[in-house]
């Protein structure tokens, strides 16, 4: 679904091995930290989550405005465990 949204669908295979690392793990806690619109042109969206095993992982989602409305530009995900958050990994 990401790859579609992304209009990427040639990258479902690798972003299926790349959220492996997630498989069988438990999200603990999962909170929106950062929704922040810059006049209804572009938005940016961070998740902060907290995974049993695995520790402090923060997700984040770029969208860009278009006539037909958002669009999902870029996704990404870091893990991050003695800042507040990952180091250029919000408002790039």
């Amino acid at each position: 679904m990401i790859a579609n949204t992304l209009e990427k669908p040639d990258a479902s295979e690798f972003l299926l091995k790349v959220f492996q690392i997630f498989e069988g793990k438990n999200f603990d806690f999962t909170k929106k930290v950062i929704d922040k619109d810059y006049n209804g042109g572009l938005r940016q969206i961070v998740y902060y989550s907290y995974l049993e095993g695995l520790g402090f992982v923060y997700f984040r989602f770029n969208f860009k405005m278009t006539s037909t409305g958002w669009i999902l530009a870029n996704f990404s995900f870091k893990d991050e465990t003695d800042e507040l958050f990952p180091k250029g990994f919000t408002e790039r």
